[in-house]
């Protein structure tokens, strides 16, 4: 089981600072929630992660190596991306589509080898999808475009899973079934950092919980300790109630604002 490990990140766009000494650990198995309203830096730091950005200052590291020691195709083997699901204008297979995850393994001239093709049916299987193999990856409903996304991920091979907001756009029963999906994966030993807008999907699927606000961490550890009224306040202006469901779990809930109705609920 692969750990990953952020220390001291610094990254700007110009004269603009997007992470400031970002700081977190994610050992092996477990799932770490990056949380925080837009532009507070979870999409530059998921890009530093997976390599595609150097830090100004700091470093990220995978099982102790320094990311920017790893060859492009050695990060491939450890680590891998689920982007947020998207229609293709090409109607490729789902099949072919996670087979895409094996590229990283092919010579310069080479074909896919029987391996690779094993690789990809087993990850359709792991998923739960093999059924969609033959079809166009383009007429499938986006909760099995994501778990497509997913089955590249695990065909590549990689320990660590880096995912952008994995359920955003799809419906409420295929965010529950994906999230699930996603604690699973951890229990056989996935590495999973995702970004998220919604604390509830936090207090569901994840053992840790980082918060992004402006570029900063404003808390970080367990999802009960980090996830509070306070914090929430804090990163999105709004006031909630954590609250203690039947089966245990948490969740947040709306407190009627206090505001004066004459002025505008939103800028």
């Amino acid at each position: 089981m692969s750990a990953l490990t952020a220390d001291e990140v610094t990254f700007r766009y110009g004269d603009r600072v997007i992470l400031d000494g970002v700081s977190f650990s994610v050992s092996g198995g477990q799932v770490v929630s990056l949380l925080g309203p837009n532009g507070s830096g979870k999409t530059t730091l998921l890009k530093i992660l997976l390599g595609l950005l150097q830090p100004m200052r700091g470093s990220v590291t995978i099982d102790n190596c320094p990311m920017n020691d790893l060859h492009a195709r050695d990060r491939a083997r450890k680590l891998a991306y689920v982007p947020q699901a998207h229609a293709l204008s090409f109607p490729y297979r789902v099949f072919d589509i996670v087979l895409l995850g094996r590229l990283p393994y092919l010579s310069f001239f080479g074909s896919y080898s029987r391996e690779d093709r094993r690789a990809a049916q087993d990850a359709l299987d792991r998923m739960g999808i093999p059924h969609l193999a033959a079809r166009s990856y383009a007429a499938v409903s986006g909760g099995e475009r994501q778990l497509v996304l997913i089955a590249r991920a695990i065909a590549q091979g990689a320990e660590v899973l880096i995912m952008d907001e994995p359920v955003s756009g799809l419906d409420y029963g295929n965010q529950l079934r994906l999230l699930l999906e996603v604690q699973a994966l951890a229990r056989d030993g996935y590495t999973v950092v995702k970004s998220t807008h919604f604390p509830d999907h936090a207090f569901l699927s994840s053992d840790a919980v980082v918060l992004l606000h402006k570029g900063k961490i404003l808390a970080q550890g367990l999802p009960g300790d980090v996830i509070t009224p306070g914090h929430l306040q804090q990163l999105y202006d709004v006031d909630v109630s954590i609250v203690t469901r039947e089966d245990g779990l948490l969740c947040c809930l709306p407190v009627r604002s206090t505001r004066n109705r004459s002025t505008p609920p939103y800028d």
